[in-house]
């Protein structure tokens, strides 16, 4: 399966002194089998187009805008999306209105 993981940004400002999530980074070690992609939306730029069966974002409230607009944006070109995180545990019916399912928690 190809998945990619996104971080988005709080919109169209790229910040120059971001941490790599270490969350991200044991998804992708652990994901053994599948073909794992991550990109860092604060430090590069999206594709426009992704290869990948799933698409898994990460969602701060201060980035859950630029989130769905990712997720909407993928969804219509036929992507399943899931979003994880601090704004999905506490707006599960909100983010379900931009993903095809949520993960409740640190995601």
């Amino acid at each position: 399966m190809k998945i990619v993981l996104l971080r988005p940004n709080m919109g169209d400002y790229q910040a120059t002194d971001a941490m790599p999530p270490s969350a991200m980074g044991i998804l992708a070690a652990r994901a053994e089998g599948h073909d794992i992609q991550f990109y860092d939306d604060r430090v590069e730029v999206i594709p426009a187009q992704l290869e990948a069966d799933l698409i898994a974002i990460s969602v701060e409230t201060f980035t859950a805008r630029r989130s769905y607009q990712l997720a909407d944006y993928y969804r219509k070109q036929g992507i399943k999306v899931v979003m994880g995180g601090y704004h999905p545990t506490f707006l599960p019916e909100e983010a379900l209105q931009h993903a095809d399912s949520i993960v409740v928690g640190d995601a």
